[in-house]
């Protein structure tokens, strides 16, 4: 990663992606109907960041599916 210009309050980076990455980012941006790849990555961030405040605090996180039954999820560093 690259740091570029400044303008304003912004920080314009420079990121090297396999192509895989690229191509499940593109995806994303797609299905959830993004404007741009950067907005996806940023609400991965805030939810990233949401995750990771909860797991401090000492809470699980989990996945109730569409026939009612939950399934926790682990979370490792």
């Amino acid at each position: 990663m690259r740091l570029k210009k400044k303008t304003g309050d912004k920080i314009r980076i420079t990121l090297y992606l396999s192509l895989e990455f690229y191509q499940r980012l593109d995806e994303l941006t797609i299905r959830v109907d993004a404007e741009n790849k950067a907005g996806v990555i940023r609400d991965a961030l805030r939810l990233y960041k949401f995750v990771i405040k909860q797991r401090e605090q000492g809470s699980t996180l989990s996945v109730r599916q569409s026939d009612g039954e939950k399934k926790d999820i682990l979370l490792v560093s």
